[in-house]
């Protein structure tokens, strides 16, 4: 059976009908994969990289993906959180990339996080 692709992994969270938009990322920034028309600056996936070692840039800054800026409000050892009014993101740190999962109005946030926390236990699980 042939190895899913990166976009099909963002495809597939997308489809769950419970995550609005979604991203992954390299640790340099760079983009893998993205949902159609979400696009996230490098500069972004780079501060969102270096939010999990530092939060406090984050928390001065605001976490920024696409046209949206998210308030964050909780950074834990891999996982952070943000809020935009009724909308949310997750971000998931793995070994090679971030994971990133938007919510919006009328989503079940807790959905959205299961989904974007389930694929980046699956990519740790592989060593990515």
């Amino acid at each position: 059976m042939p190895k899913p692709t990166w976009q099909e992994y963002v495809d597939f969270a997308v489809q769950s009908g419970f995550v609005a938009k979604a991203a992954i990322h390299g640790t340099q920034g760079e983009k893998w994969a993205s949902s159609k028309g979400f696009e996230i600056a490098k500069t972004d996936a780079l501060a969102l990289v270096r939010g999990f070692t530092d939060p406090c840039p984050l928390h001065k800054n605001r976490i920024r993906l696409d046209d949206f800026t998210y308030t964050p409000l909780k950074t834990e050892k891999d996982t952070i959180f943000g809020k935009h009014g009724v909308a949310g993101c997750i971000v998931c740190k793995c070994k090679q990339c971030i994971v990133i999962g938007v919510y919006e109005d009328g989503m079940p946030p807790g959905a959205c996080v299961n989904i974007i926390m389930k694929l980046a236990d699956y990519l740790r699980d592989h060593g990515i």
